[in-house]
């Protein structure tokens, strides 16, 4: 008997989660033309790209405006593009140890205050999103 202890079920990812950052993710690579031109984009960047689009979303529910769920630009939702750009980092984190800064990569075990930033930004979201909420 095959033990799963221990593994991810990538089961517990809805087809529509995976179809909709796939689609973005395609969008991005036919914009910007390259499957790795995500690596070059900061940390910062990519956790404000994200925050914006959580921002349109929220926004767009709060006023009722369904058809702002929706970026004109790519046609694509922004909760997805807000995924895909959180994806990024995740793959960055996990694959690296680092982050990318300005001024280059940080590896986050000789760079404690990097990964303290990681969290300020994430607990100003979470903040942000409560608030919001309210």
């Amino acid at each position: 008997m095959k033990k799963n202890e221990g593994k991810y079920d990538p089961t517990l990812l809805y087809k529509s989660f995976k179809e909709q950052v796939a689609r973005q993710r395609a969008y991005g690579i036919q914009k910007h033309g390259s499957e790795d031109g995500w690596k070059t984009t900061t940390t910062i960047e990519h956790l404000a790209a994200a925050s914006r689009h959580i921002d349109e979303t929220i926004e767009a529910v709060r006023n009722e405006q369904w058809e702002r769920l929706t970026d004109t630009e790519s046609g694509q939702l922004h909760i997805a593009a807000a995924v895909c750009n959180l994806m990024f980092e995740i793959e960055r984190i996990v694959s690296t140890g680092s982050v990318n800064t300005k001024n280059g990569s940080a590896s986050l075990s000789q760079e404690p205050c990097a990964l303290s930033s990681i969290k300020k930004i994430i607990g100003g979201i979470k903040k942000i999103l409560v608030g919001r909420r309210e």
